[in-house]
């Protein structure tokens, strides 16, 4: 470079790339870089530290409980959320069982039947999903054994999170009585407050059909938000947690 043409060495900066540089730590690659240094009588190398704090340094499990946190309580406001709803739905199908004889004690056991069956499939297929993406996206850092405990015990959070979540809807279900399931309404009295003079189009419509059952629109409001919460969460915490960005900048 410094026979070409127009060559000005302000603003050039020259990378070393070590073979085996995971087996490497910081006080061998100095020693490689000094060698060289003094082999051809280069000016000293500037070594940049900051990659061997991040790599060696140990996990803050204040922030990992936070996050871990977080995404319990909101895993259980979104399954409980979907279940209230879909209660809410088969509030006269339950009525009708009961009418016919069944206990409440049967009605919880469909409720709970229910929520473990999607439970178990929800749990396999995120299971799944979560060591393959863990595979896809850190192939050397993959290790089985640790990936099969953390499967299993991700499983055990989430069966006990679903039990967990499903116990109100329960109630609800098996409380309901033949008679409050003919009269059932989400809002009572939304039809004596509806003004007539309210232009029919789709947003006026949607905004009716959501204030009809504020319990419902919560609980789909909440589950949304949480969703995209974890996800922000997720790609944040994959974006940062890359050694090399991190001694680049």
């Amino acid at each position: 470079m410094t026979e070409w043409a127009g060559f000005d060495p302000v603003g050039y900066r020259a990378y070393v790339h070590f073979k085996n540089d995971t087996k490497l730590d910081e006080a061998a690659m100095t020693a490689s870089c000094r060698e060289i240094t003094e082999k051809y009588g280069l000016p000293p190398v500037g070594m940049n530290s900051r990659y061997f704090t991040y790599y060696k340094r140990t996990i803050d499990f204040t922030a990992v409980g936070g996050i871990a946190f977080l995404v319990l309580i909101g895993g259980y406001v979104v399954i409980q959320s979907i279940f209230r709803i879909s209660v809410n739905d088969k509030i006269q199908s339950f009525g009708q069982l009961r009418m016919i004889g069944a206990t409440q004690k049967q009605i919880k056991q469909i409720v709970k039947r229910e929520g473990r069956k999607l439970g178990s499939i929800g749990t396999l297929i995120g299971t799944v999903l979560g060591v393959s993406g863990s595979f896809l996206l850190f192939p050397k850092g993959f290790h089985v054994l640790y990936n099969t405990l953390a499967a299993v015990l991700a499983a055990v959070i989430c069966w006990i999170m679903v039990s967990v979540s499903i116990r109100k809807p329960m109630k609800i279900a098996s409380g309901i009585s033949p008679v409050e399931a003919v009269r059932f309404s989400p809002e009572p009295d939304a039809v004596h407050r509806r003004r007539k003079h309210i232009r029919l189009n789709p947003v006026s419509m949607g905004i009716a059909n959501f204030m009809r059952d504020r319990k419902k629109t919560t609980a789909i409001v909440a589950s949304l938000s949480l969703g995209g919460i974890f996800l922000l969460i997720i790609a944040s915490a994959l974006l940062t947690r890359s050694p090399r960005q991190y001694a680049d900048r």
